[in-house]
């Protein structure tokens, strides 16, 4: 249960990144490379994937005594550590154009869960403020939640940006 619970929280982030990222590769074979290649270069192109790129650490709304969370965005790669030590995702994320609010479709790459890789998460975003609202739903749901309350099987993080130190 303590996996699906790090799980769910990282997916919704992750999986909707990774599959739009993965769709505009495919439509367009002569495209630049890939924004994990060539972080600056694809940031530049995307105000939106520009905004996210970096380190952010907060926490989960309704479990904010369980202590801090930490997303890492580099180009289109995420990395996701949950409050527990065991609660932690890899993967990579594509941002669908023309959504509202703004989604990040997230497929996860790696994580202690094997039954979540491969999957995709869908989430919502919004940077205000200089913090990012993240609600998303565990890999594998085809469904994007629709506000930032979330439901009963979505979560939602609250994470401020954080200076990159050189030991990051």
């Amino acid at each position: 249960m303590k996996a699906l619970r790090c799980l769910l929280a990282l997916l919704p982030l992750l999986l909707p990144l990774s599959a739009h990222a993965e769709e505009a590769a495919k439509s367009t074979p002569s495209a630049a490379p890939a924004a994990s290649s060539n972080p600056s270069a694809s940031a530049v192109a995307n105000p939106d994937l520009a905004a996210l790129q970096g380190k952010w650490v907060g926490l989960e709304v309704g479990r904010e005594a369980q202590g801090d969370n930490t997303l890492t965005v580099s180009g289109d790669t995420i990395h996701f550590q949950g409050a527990s030590k065991d609660e932690w995702y890899k993967g990579t994320f594509t941002l669908p154009a023309g959504t509202t609010p703004k989604q990040v479709i997230a497929t996860i790459k790696d994580c202690p869960a094997p039954d979540f890789i491969g999957k995709t998460s869908n989430a919502i975003y919004k940077i205000e403020d200089g913090k990012l609202t993240l609600t998303g739903h565990h890999p594998g749901s085809n469904t994007t939640p629709k506000s930032f309350e979330g439901d009963e099987t979505a979560r939602t993080f609250i994470l401020k940006k954080v200076p990159l130190s050189p030991s990051n």
